[in-house]
């Protein structure tokens, strides 16, 4: 009788297996997902932490930022290295090596070293790749801490402003780290930008624009806007009383910081919790070329300038109206600074209008969409980023908020395998099992331990 050359569906280890050395992989996993957890968080609130060191004596400087953010993306890409790149790996590296192309290229032209842009990218890059590796209770868990520590310090500077200011001393924090000036007549101690002004978008019900641990008022409306986004592509998978939670911080932060673009987000996203998993796949590319087509539709070249939603977005589209050859291809990268409101005219002049297309390429295509949870972070996620460029500026880029935003998309690129409506469901419920693949998967973990 003749033996079959086809392989066995399922192969097993001829050794068996050791329970010593399954407890010890266990345990360097979930060492692992602590440093990925841990960084997510740190990248978030490593500006509070080092405000609270100045506000209690200890001597902080530019330099400090200059040495700390570094070193949070350095300790990212060592646990990235600790499990070998795989395909999902690509993209990212794909803009990393392209963003230091361009770099590279501007610099050459410009006769100037100019690392924001590169360092912009990298966030994103390194934060997809740990997203990535991280499980379901590692993000979830990053997401509890970060919105807990920024929900006791809204508290705070809700109910006892003073308290905060001494904690955290915004205003002297960003002038010895930014050299960002203090007003004589501020003294108030908080950051100059939050105390808002008469015509500004207000519910009235605080005297200022809320930072909390964030220390300014812009990366905390885009907390905001991350939360929302975070809910609408994790939704079926949060117990109740996290749904609830994370809600009540998201109405305190709207209500209290004021935010425009985060409030519209808010508004709109349970519709789109139905609608984005029903749109086509990928269509999310048009968003940003859309909003940017109304707005030009929609200027006003004989309105005066003013700074709110209508002035930001006037200010974006007259940039752009302005833009010739060599702002389009880097060559005044310099003028770049002066747009730090305006988002789109900023990357433009900053990474060239090439880089800024290839910017929303991926940040269109990253996931592949194939799962509704992929397409509600796709369509929310992309439609947060391309009304930030038109009004909010250079602050979608700040670790602050890109790590987190960042992390999410690439843990949301690893899941694959989810139940939709009308998907093919076997008895009692539960899903109709995968075909077993010919040869093994090596367990992510497996790099590690080699």
């Amino acid at each position: 009788m003749r033996r079959s050359t086809q392989p066995p569906i399922i192969r097993f280890s001829e050794q068996p297996v050791s329970p010593l050395n399954t407890a010890a992989a266990t345990a360097r996993d979930t060492r692992y997902q602590f440093v990925l957890g841990a960084l997510a968080v740190m990248a978030v609130f490593y500006n509070g932490l080092l405000a609270m060191a100045g506000a209690a004596g200890l001597p902080i400087s530019a330099t400090s930022v200059l040495i700390i953010e570094p070193v949070i993306l350095a300790s990212a890409l060592l646990a990235i290295l600790r499990i070998s790149f795989t395909r999902d790996d690509l993209p990212s590296l794909l803009l990393a090596f392209s963003f230091l192309a361009i770099t590279i290229y501007l610099s050459a032209i410009n006769e100037v070293f100019f690392p924001d842009t590169m360092r912009n990218m990298a966030i994103i890059a390194l934060f997809t790749m740990l997203g990535l590796r991280a499980r379901l209770s590692t993000l979830n868990m990053a997401v509890l801490v970060t919105t807990i520590l920024t929900a006791v310090v809204l508290v705070i500077e809700i109910v006892d402003t003073p308290m905060y200011v001494q904690l955290f001393e915004p205003a002297q924090y960003f002038f010895k780290t930014r050299g960002l000036e203090i007003p004589d007549w501020d003294k108030s101690g908080l950051f100059g930008n939050a105390l808002g002004f008469k015509e500004r978008f207000s519910f009235g019900l605080t005297a200022h624009r809320t930072s909390s641990i964030f220390l300014e008022q812009v990366s905390m409306a885009n907390f905001a806007a991350f939360l929302t986004v975070y809910l609408m592509s994790l939704w079926p998978k949060l117990t109740a009383w996290r749904k609830i939670f994370f809600i009540a911080v998201i109405v305190a932060i709207l209500v209290t910081n004021n935010t425009r673009t985060s409030l519209i987000l808010a508004v709109i996203a349970p519709a789109g919790y139905f609608l984005y998993p029903r749109m086509p796949r990928y269509l999310n590319v048009i968003i940003a070329p859309l909003l940017i087509a109304v707005a030009w539709f929609i200027e006003d070249p004989n309105r005066p300038y003013a700074d709110d939603f209508a002035g930001r977005l006037s200010l974006t589209i007259r940039t752009l109206q302005k833009l010739d050859l060599e702002g389009a291809l880097g060559q005044k990268i310099m003028e770049s600074y002066a747009f730090v409101d305006s988002g789109y005219p900023y990357f433009i002049y900053a990474a060239t209008l090439p880089g800024l297309i290839l910017l929303w390429m991926f940040i269109s295509f990253y996931l592949p969409q194939s799962t509704a949870s992929q397409k509600r972070f796709a369509y929310s996620a992309g439609l947060f980023i391309a009304c930030s460029l038109v009004v909010a500026g250079t602050s979608i880029f700040t670790i602050k908020v890109a790590s987190m935003l960042w992390f999410l998309a690439g843990f949301m690129r690893s899941q694959r395998d989810e139940v939709e409506p009308g998907q093919e469901v076997a008895e009692h419920g539960t899903p109709t099992p995968m075909p077993v693949p010919l040869t093994p998967r090596r367990p992510a973990i497996a790099g590690m331990l080699r």
